[in-house]
């Protein structure tokens, strides 16, 4: 799992990813970056999160790879099927 901060309009945030699929957001990453840090992002993650916050317009369509409790997979299968 690879991880790194990239600067946005509200602060930097933290993304954390495993080949081209999503981990992990945080919007409050830590000060110090993890062991696991890398300068750049996939191509994919760049190219979605760059028109996201320059254009406010794009639509993900990143693979997600999330891990969690039960509660926590159903709440988010149940998020995933909310209409954009």
């Amino acid at each position: 799992m690879a991880y790194t901060q990239i600067q946005t309009p509200f602060g930097p945030i933290g993304i954390h990813w495993q080949g081209a699929a999503v981990t992990g957001i945080e919007l409050e990453p830590p000060a110090a970056p993890p062991d696991n840090a890398v300068d750049v992002l996939p191509e994919s993650l760049e190219r979605q999160f760059g028109a996201y916050f320059s254009e406010g317009t794009a639509i993900f369509d990143l693979p997600l790879a999330v891990t969690g409790t039960p509660f926590q997979q159903r709440v988010w299968a149940a998020l995933r099927a909310l209409p954009a």
